[in-house]
């Protein structure tokens, strides 16, 4: 950094005199040649100044030149921004760890346990009819996974992807049918408490998953019986959250879902989507494409 000069801006009925600073970031403070020359910019080259002193741009302290760039006292706006967040690593690393953190605390859990999950903009039923339900259910076998989405409900708005919700079938025709983790834990659900609570519903299996490995994965499935949900997202047992069920039962991942960063905070994390994305994943039946 160095000083050099002087420069006179006047904003209002305000007469302010300044030392003219030049910065690494591509728009900075420039000298003044007299008091009806115009303002120079130390800008990159190739941008041209296009507001002259006076002008009512200039007095509001903002000037906007022909590549779309907004100077801000002479320091550009946009180069700012760019260095500054999006540039800066140290920045985001320190957003995600606050995050992170905050995913630990009282309040944080409170909303994730009892809060949002409650939360749907629609006092009617769900859009799934039971002729759909029977069809989706005449083709449901122990051993698939299952995708859900609700439109209605804030999860929707905050879970990125397309699906929201996902689930293992352990069983067939009894009170436990399905394994799936929610805001109450592990619970004991069936296909009809799953349809009576989307919009949407699949069906999917694995290519790769031959009866021998699906049997693995259901009996492994009765172990998770009192693992609490996980709030935090972390990959590992001691706690689950929906679609993660599926993956720590897919040992061998032969599904080869995605664990992409969809939640932008550095970390593993398999979505619903993710698993609707698998390379390996074979669709069985979608509402959807229900009609009659």
């Amino acid at each position: 950094m160095k000083t050099s000069g002087t420069i006179q801006m006047t904003i209002g009925i305000v007469s302010i005199n300044s030392a003219s600073i030049s910065s690494s970031y591509g728009g900075a403070f420039g000298g003044h040649e007299n008091q009806r020359s115009r303002l120079n910019y130390n800008k990159p080259s190739g941008i041209r100044p296009s507001m002259r002193r006076g002008s009512p741009g200039q007095q509001r302290g903002l000037s906007y030149d022909d590549c779309g760039s907004h100077y801000l006292w002479g320091f550009s706006v946009n180069s700012i921004f760019r260095h500054l967040v999006w540039e800066e690593r140290g920045l985001k690393t320190t957003a995600r760890h606050l995050i992170l953190s905050m995913t630990k605390t009282t309040p944080y859990k409170w909303l994730v346990l009892d809060v949002i999950p409650y939360i749907r903009f629609s006092f009617y039923y769900t859009s799934l009819k039971g002729w759909q339900y029977q069809r989706g259910y005449a083709l449901l076998e122990p051993g698939h996974f299952i995708l859900t989405d609700d439109r209605w409900k804030l999860t929707s708005l905050l879970i990125p992807g397309e699906w929201t919700h996902a689930a293992f079938c352990v069983a067939k025709g009894c009170e436990f049918e399905i394994a799936e983790m929610t805001h109450e834990n592990f619970c004991h659900s069936t296909f009809f408490d799953i349809c009576q609570q989307a919009t949407r519903v699949q069906i999917c299996d694995c290519y790769d998953w031959d009866a021998q490995y699906k049997e693995d994965m259901i009996r492994r499935c009765y172990d998770f019986e009192n693992i609490p949900y996980d709030v935090s997202f972390e990959t590992d047992d001691s706690a689950l959250y929906c679609s993660e069920i599926i993956g720590s039962l897919d040992k061998q991942n032969r599904l080869q879902a995605s664990y992409d960063d969809a939640l932008g905070l550095g970390i593993f994390y398999l979505s619903p989507t993710g698993l609707s994305e698998a390379k390996r994943k074979r669709l069985v039946w979608d509402s959807a494409n229900e009609r009659r």
